[in-house]
């Protein structure tokens, strides 16, 4: 009778192919593709062509330095008390983009206007159609420039850079918005 403890000098599977299987090669020898490890180092090559900044901005490039950049930028506004109109200090909307969505927080209660809305220069309601969140900590999600109904005009292409305007109904007392414009930046290849 043969049981599992017994061994066979002539069928002895701990010494099977003249390999010691109750002790496996390294991985990659010539042993099967399990086994137990209490140690397992591995070591592998990334080949990529790109960058995560500080951000979190992600950047790849091709081999020809065509890039592709996801990323966004930010800018507190603060709402002009002399006109309706207020636009960002920096250009947020980025050339050679498509906007993929702005959000906004009130950071400072807006006082006098009704309500407020973003766009651009061309179209005042690009992104967000107007709120009337205007109370500190107001919180609005602007992706109508990714509706077909509204986005006639733009859409979600930017192809020259633009700041962002926050367009009041009436002219606001106070008021400060943060403003965070999500985007995909397009740069033709150098040869």
């Amino acid at each position: 009778v043969i049981s599992s403890t017994t061994k066979v000098d002539n069928l002895n599977a701990d010494k099977l192919g003249g390999k010691n299987w109750a002790e496996p090669d390294p991985i990659g020898a010539t042993t099967p593709k399990s086994g137990k490890f209490t140690t397992l180092e591995a070591t592998s090559t990334l080949e990529a062509a790109g960058e995560v900044t500080a951000k979190a901005n992600v950047s790849q490039e091709s081999p020809n330095a065509g890039k592709w950049i996801r990323g966004q930028i930010s800018e507190e506004i603060t709402l002009s008390t002399g006109g309706a109109t207020t636009d960002s200090a920096g250009n947020l909307l980025p050339a050679n983009s498509i906007i993929e969505g702005v959000v906004a927080r009130v950071t400072e209660t807006i006082t006098t206007a009704t309500d407020w809305a973003l766009g651009d220069a061309t179209q005042a309601a690009r992104f967000l159609a107007a709120s009337t969140n205007l109370t500190l900590g107001d919180t609005e999600v602007g992706l109508a420039h990714r509706q077909p109904s509204v986005a006639d005009a733009l859409g979600p292409v930017q192809s020259a850079a633009a700041a962002l305007r926050v367009t009041c109904s009436g002219t606001p007392g106070a008021g400060k918005i943060r403003v965070e414009v999500y985007y995909s930046q397009f740069v033709a290849p150098t040869s």
